[in-house]
């Protein structure tokens, strides 16, 4: 198996494996559905569709979300897209409307972005990247089955370049891309979502 899949499912058996030993009869379960786009030209770590699962203080969430973007009015256009699954563990520092919660998250993504100058010239890279560090956030009750919550991640982010295509004239060459990269900015990794449970 390949290195960064076993590294990305061994923390998500980390988050999973404590649900094991608590009273399943006191869980409460939601639909998420998550944006990370409340900040300008940066990605965020996670968004789309999900499920929340609450106990007492603490909550662990996944989700799984879709990149479709094309900014074709450039020039060059670019387009992206891409696909990812993501879990965070939420713990809450207290019961109430207003619940401030820490955590972690752990996200993996794979996207291909594609500068294409016009019809016979373009290049494509594909990437997979695993996306995690702390969080902090807030969740709101504005029903007693409806939450808002809005959350920052102190990311550290692992990118692995695995093809680039590159075409001249419709001269096509792919190359396979070894080696990986660590960034430790702090990037605006900010999410806004809503939890319906039932």
């Amino acid at each position: 198996m390949n290195k960064k899949y076993l590294v990305t499912l061994t923390l998500s058996l980390l988050f999973i494996w404590p649900l094991a030993a608590i009273d399943t009869s006191k869980i409460e379960t939601g639909f998420l559905f998550s944006t990370s786009d409340i900040s300008l030209d940066l990605e965020g770590y996670e968004g789309g569709l999900g499920i929340k699962w609450l106990y007492e203080n603490m909550a662990l969430r996944t989700s799984a979300h879709l990149l479709l973007d094309y900014s074709t009015d450039n020039d060059p256009g670019i387009s992206e897209q891409g696909w990812g699954l993501g879990t965070t563990f939420e713990w809450h520092f207290k019961e109430g409307r207003v619940s401030p919660y820490t955590g972690f998250g752990l996200c993996y993504d794979h996207s291909s972005e594609k500068i294409q100058t016009d019809s016979t010239n373009w290049t494509e890279d594909i990437m997979d990247k695993v996306t995690f560090g702390p969080i902090l956030g807030g969740e709101l009750t504005v029903l007693d089955n409806v939450s808002l919550f809005a959350e920052y991640q102190l990311a550290m982010i692992f990118e692995w370049p695995t093809k680039k295509t590159t075409t001249d004239n419709n001269t096509k060459t792919t190359k396979e891309d070894e080696g990986w990269l660590l960034d430790l900015g702090l990037g605006n990794q900010g999410m806004l979502g809503i939890v319906i449970y039932f």
